[in-house]
């Protein structure tokens, strides 16, 4: 069984790209050289507020119906992205940041998960029947991977992610290096991870084709960064209560279920929703798997 996980907002509390962001003005020298870091997101979201007035204003392509047309609307959010990683290169944010892998593994410090979201992952990584992939369009994948290792030493699951490119130990200021990983599992050789179609792009290539991911992949994500994946994946499981997520979901037909209900569903366009990590122990395939599974993690721990 696949279980593809998306990061931000899903295994942690909330979204870290400040951290992130805080590790190339943590240098009082370098900070006052640098352009302020709330310049930098206020254009990023005037940017973000200009492409929804001008698509509003564009008319849909011919034979597109409402759930083509929204779908597409989130694929060329990817202009967006683009555009605000120069911004940031540009700026040189990230330029010459001595000994970075250090710098991150600190700001790693203040990462706060989900409540379960690392037991979870413990579990599930133990067990051989699962793959699993953290796939994130954060920054950085070696802040990922110290967030996690501080909280478990005993969790290493694969990361497909943006990188910092580093050379020596220091930062060079570029942002468009991939982890390990997701150079594997790279579908093309210019792909990024910018948007949930590019997520699912690199899920494809690491299972191996549509199939695969259709008849034996889970996905959780928490956001509308996660919406091609979701809906894709035999079990697409959504957390939190992302008003944005739902509305998408839903004008793509999709019922949402809490997930304590997988058993019983028979709706073929839905999406489950957990309420707490520890649900995923509880209910459905993880949870039949994981009990066939020999494993020094107890799950009773968890009712």
């Amino acid at each position: 069984m696949y279980i593809a996980i998306d990061f931000d907002g899903t295994l942690t509390a909330k979204d870290t790209t400040e951290l992130i962001a805080k590790v190339g003005y943590e240098d009082e020298r370098r900070r006052t050289k640098l352009v302020p870091w709330e310049l930098i997101v206020d254009s990023y979201l005037h940017d973000l507020e200009e492409f929804r007035d001008n698509w509003e204003k564009e008319p849909a392509q011919n034979g597109e119906d409402a759930g083509t047309r929204l779908l597409r609307y989130y694929k060329e959010l990817e202009v967006v992205e683009k555009k605000s990683i120069t911004r940031i290169e540009e700026a040189g944010v990230f330029r010459g940041i001595t000994n970075v892998e250090s710098a991150l593994d600190i700001a790693a410090r203040s990462t706060e998960f989900r409540p379960f979201a690392i037991d979870v992952l413990e579990a599930i990584t133990k067990c051989e029947r699962f793959q699993v992939q953290i796939v994130s369009v954060s920054w950085s994948g070696q802040f990922i991977r110290s967030s996690i290792k501080r909280e478990s030493a005993a969790v290493e699951p694969e990361i497909i992610s943006n990188e910092l490119t580093v050379r020596s130990s220091t930062s060079t200021g570029s942002m468009t290096s991939l982890t390990p990983c997701a150079v594997r599992y790279r579908p093309r050789s210019d792909s990024q991870l910018y948007t949930s179609h590019d997520k699912l792009d690199f899920i494809l290539k690491w299972t191996n084709g549509i199939h695969n991911w259709q008849s034996d992949g889970m996905y959780i994500g928490d956001s509308t960064g996660d919406l091609k994946p979701l809906i894709t994946a035999r079990w697409g499981i959504m957390i939190g209560d992302s008003t944005s997520l739902i509305t998408a979901l839903q004008k793509l037909g999709y019922t949402i279920v809490p997930y304590s209900q997988i058993a019983s569903s028979t709706d073929e366009k839905v999406v489950y929703k957990l309420e707490s990590w520890n649900q995923l122990l509880l209910y459905g395939p993880v949870k039949s798997i994981l009990e066939n599974c020999v494993l020094s993690f107890d799950i009773s721990e968890k009712n």
